[in-house]
């Protein structure tokens, strides 16, 4: 049965503190991507853990591997209710122009990206949440029939480049069971009228390795997943049963 992303959108609204929500939708019309608003001060991972619980209600299939939560802070400047509403508004049509993520396992391919010799994992589920001072991230990977989850908590920084590069590092050394990687830095950058993310990795103690993603649609940091990965894949690949 197909799901009404309206009715979604509104169940989600619903759930206190959320002020504003963006579902985004695959090629088939199945909800894809959430992207939700929330007030100042509320937890983004309680908030996240509220949103995860009202879409298992509607049981997607394909079930829905992206979850956005991010915080408005128009409450601290203008103290009304009005502003708030507005700023949601707003953060809401910039989300429908932006688009869905990038980053997505691709229907058809994902068997292939994971089976034979030479296989990588693939990205499956990726998650940014943050609060005034304060940025957490979740990258799942997969490989073969496994999911290996990396986490990782910091700074607060534009576009949480440095905490979804350290997360993905996370889940890689998870994966392989070995601590090899080490992130020097993210940045993003301008090349030829694009914007790239370019990540620094440095394996064994020994010279950094660059990757990069340029910024399609979506969240421009969920590039960093993909210029980690692409830093770390060969060494990672050696590592991998």
């Amino acid at each position: 049965m197909a799901i009404d992303v309206l009715e979604l959108e509104s169940s989600i609204k619903a759930v206190p503190g959320i002020l504003g929500c963006v579902i985004m939708t695959d090629s088939e019309g199945h909800p894809a991507e959430i992207q939700a608003f929330v007030r100042l001060g509320l937890d983004p991972a309680e908030a996240q853990k509220a949103i995860q619980d009202t879409v298992a209600r509607f049981d997607l299939k394909p079930p829905l591997r992206q979850v956005f939560v991010f915080e408005l802070d128009a409450e601290s400047q203008f103290g009304d209710r009005d502003s708030l509403e507005r700023a949601a508004e707003l953060a809401e049509q910039d989300a429908r122009s932006r688009g869905p993520s990038s980053v997505r396992v691709i229907p058809g391919k994902e068997a292939v990206a994971r089976d034979g010799p030479g296989a990588r994992p693939v990205v499956d589920r990726v998650s940014l949440t943050s609060s005034s001072w304060t940025a957490e991230s979740e990258v799942a990977l997969k490989m073969r029939e496994s999911e290996i989850v990396g986490n990782a908590e910091g700074e607060k920084t534009p576009h949480g480049l440095t905490v979804l590069a350290q997360a993905t590092i996370d889940a890689a050394h998870k994966l392989i069971g070995m601590q090899h990687f080490e992130l020097e830095a993210a940045s993003l950058v301008n090349i030829g009228g694009r914007q790239a993310v370019l990540v620094l990795v440095r394996q064994d103690q020994g010279p950094p390795n660059l990757g990069a993603a340029l910024v399609r649609e979506g969240p421009i940091g969920e590039s960093a997943v993909r210029a980690t990965l692409a830093a770390i894949n060969r060494k990672l690949q050696a590592e991998l049963p």
